[in-house]
């Protein structure tokens, strides 16, 4: 047989040269950009917990040793102030209520406690309740004054010297009591801080909580600035510089020693009163706190204020009176600065937990998958709970090519089978089992198959060269380009090719 020239050869060769440097490139071909990916399946719900500052909110320090949830965040977190364990909630000894000094008006009767909520946060309630009939349109005022000593002050946040540069911080709610509580036309609490100026003189501030107010409102006297804030049946916390209370209030004091603290209950009788009725309020107190540094959130801004503070130039209200948005963009660690805290009680933390799916080829246009979620249980009984929870599953694929859907055993194929991917966002999501049990395992298998050649290039790479899978992945699209480079058909060599890649993560 005579040969042709090598010449004449030359075209054949740098086709099959060709062939073989893209075989070892492990050719993938270049596709448009597309959003297409693995199908997702993760548990979300709420985790309530308490939280220490500095301290991700995943750690449940309750447990011993610490434990870590595997989760991470899934939307902002709420910061009830009230929540916030201040590690010394009061200027001055809380105990100190109990042996304080008296005032009650008459026909009444005066009660005042320490107590304590479940999370360990305490409180001073007053109360004042009437013992006989009382004058209509009438003011009835009961307090307990307590000297501060500075060896009964406790450590921390508060110190009895003070500049005009330090905070008032002041956490309190206030209630109508009685069967006639209807009749009360108006109440408030006052917190009475008794100080000393530079020249000896006594100065006053007073926080009074009123239940029928609005807006903030600053009123003075020569001795006395009375700060009218609106109260309220829940929790309302406030925050002020000092000086920027003698600004509003347009006096020139130095202040230099708080000496005395005063709590107060007042309700004011309505024009008609029941003979024989019964009027009272009650005056709860969490968080009396006078020291030099500003309390707040994560940063300094206003928006992260712990408490309420003077409107802005415009009138409007500046800070936080009952809860603090903590974004998700701030991570897991909720840091507390300007004072000491223990914790963060009772926090609601919504959250997600997603782990990495076992994820295997199925034939060249498919794949099989398996999730496994161990739903974390407390050891320490009340450490922390779940609520809300739901696992949901989003696929880039339409349902009708699934082959089959597991979720905890239970065949969830006909509930997805209908399902077509949204044009707009690219992917369908489906809740698929709600109030998960902790301590229980639950595992989603699933299979797909048929999926675009174009589909399954993406989701899927060569094995490493040097592995069994990507030595006959390279093999078999060698054969394959050069059967292709000769004009041989050879698409069922191409799909067995398929076969050998491996899913991309």
């Amino acid at each position: 047989m005579k040969l042709k020239p090598v010449a004449n050869r030359l075209p054949l060769l740098s086709v099959l040269a060709l062939a073989v440097l893209l075989a070892s490139m492990a050719y993938t071909p270049a596709l448009a950009a597309t959003t297409v990916q693995h199908p997702r399946v993760w548990v979300e719900g709420d985790l309530v917990t308490d939280v220490v500052p500095g301290v991700s909110v995943f750690t449940v320090t309750a447990e011993e040793p610490d434990l870590q949830l595997p989760f991470e965040r899934d939307g902002n977190i709420t910061i009830p102030i009230a929540s916030i364990k201040f590690s010394d909630q009061f200027v001055a000894n809380a105990e100190e209520v109990a042996s304080g000094t008296d005032s009650v008006a008459t026909n009444m009767t005066f009660t005042k406690d320490l107590l304590q909520y479940s999370n360990g946060i305490k409180y001073i309630v007053l109360s004042e309740s009437n013992t006989a009939d009382l004058k209509p349109d009438t003011w009835y005022s009961s307090n307990v004054l307590i000297t501060i000593d500075a060896d009964e002050t406790e450590s921390g946040n508060q110190s009895l010297p003070i500049t005009n540069d330090y905070y008032i911080l002041a956490t309190a709610k206030l209630e109508k009591t009685g069967a006639n509580a209807d009749e009360i036309a108006d109440m408030y609490i006052k917190i009475w801080l008794v100080f000393q100026d530079e020249g000896g003189t006594e100065r006053k501030i007073v926080l009074n909580y009123d239940y029928g107010r609005s807006a903030l409102d600053i009123i003075a006297s020569s001795t006395l600035i009375d700060v009218w804030l609106p109260g309220a049946s829940v929790y309302k916390t406030y925050q002020f510089k000092i000086q920027d209370i003698l600004d509003e209030a347009g006096v020139s004091w130095v202040l230099t020693q708080l000496t005395e603290i005063k709590y107060a209950v007042s309700l004011k009788t309505g024009a008609t009163l029941t003979s024989g009725g019964e009027w009272g309020c009650k005056g709860y107190f969490m968080n009396v706190i006078v020291g030099p540094d500003k309390i707040y959130v994560h940063s300094d801004k206003v928006e992260n204020l712990v408490g309420r503070t003077l409107n802005d130039a415009d009138g409007n209200p500046q800070g936080n009176d009952e809860t603090i948005v903590f974004p998700e963009s701030y991570g897991e660690v909720i840091t507390i600065y300007g004072a000491e805290v223990d914790e963060i009680c009772d926090l609601t933390i919504p959250f997600r937990y997603e782990p990495e799916p076992e994820i295997a080829t199925a034939g060249s246009d498919g794949f099989t998958y398996k999730w496994t979620f161990q739903i974390p249980e407390p050891q320490v009984s009340g450490s922390f709970s779940l609520s809300n929870t739901k696992l949901l599953m989003r696929s880039w694929f339409d349902g009708s090519l699934y082959d089959y859907l597991y979720v905890a055993g239970a065949n969830k194929l006909d509930e997805i089978n209908t399902l077509t991917v949204d044009e707009t966002t690219g992917y369908w999501e489906k809740e698929l089992l709600t109030g998960l049990n902790p301590g229980y395992k639950y595992d989603v298998e699933a299979k797909v198959s048929g999926l675009p050649e174009d589909v399954f290039m993406e989701l899927t790479a060569p094995a490493a060269w040097w592995t069994g899978k990507g030595i006959v992945y390279r093999i078999l699209m060698f054969i394959y380009m050069v059967l292709s480079a000769l004009g041989i058909k050879a698409a069922g060599v191409r799909r067995n090719a398929m076969r050998y890649r491996v899913p991309k993560r």
